[in-house]
């Protein structure tokens, strides 16, 4: 890659629209051919904790971001090489973030086809998001993001 090509992560899929774009698909399904889906209180527990975990995730990992002085935007230039708050468990937060989000919606709204696709759209952010913005990583902090990496996994 060009040095133009690595000012900032070379991404062409914006995460978030990868996810929903999935799960209003699997919602289309769900109206097409329905699935059975989780009742009652166990569906709005569900829900609810995935949901909240999700966004607590989140937030946390956006607070450390802003706390180095980075973005988590990937189409701007990383400052800082961010190893704390649930960058110390996962090196993808907000993407684990998304994954939990939607997967509380999926409950919440009886979508069991969006949950069932959900797996297709982290696979689909892994290879399209995360390994491009590996590279910029790895070319932006060199040994330090390699040690990081060898430290701490992808996901969870």
């Amino acid at each position: 890659m060009s040095e133009a090509a690595m000012e900032h992560a070379p991404v062409r899929v914006v995460a978030p629209i990868l996810f929903a774009t999935e799960y209003v698909v699997g919602a289309l399904m769900q109206w097409r051919w329905p699935l059975a889906a989780l009742q009652g209180a166990a569906r709005w527990a569900a829900a609810a904790a995935l949901a909240a975990t999700g966004l607590a995730v989140g937030i946390a990992a956006i607070k450390s971001m802003r706390r180095a002085g980075t973005s988590p935007n990937p189409y701007v230039a990383s400052a800082a090489l961010v190893e704390a708050g649930p960058y110390r468990v996962t090196r993808n937060p907000m993407y684990v973030s998304m994954v939990l989000v939607f997967a509380g919606l999926s409950f919440a709204f009886r979508s069991t086809w969006s949950l069932a696709l959900l797996p297709l759209a982290a696979l689909a952010v892994d290879r399209w998001v995360i390994v491009p913005e590996e590279r910029y990583l790895l070319h932006r902090f060199g040994d330090a993001y390699a040690a990081y990496r060898a430290r701490v996994r992808r996901w969870i």
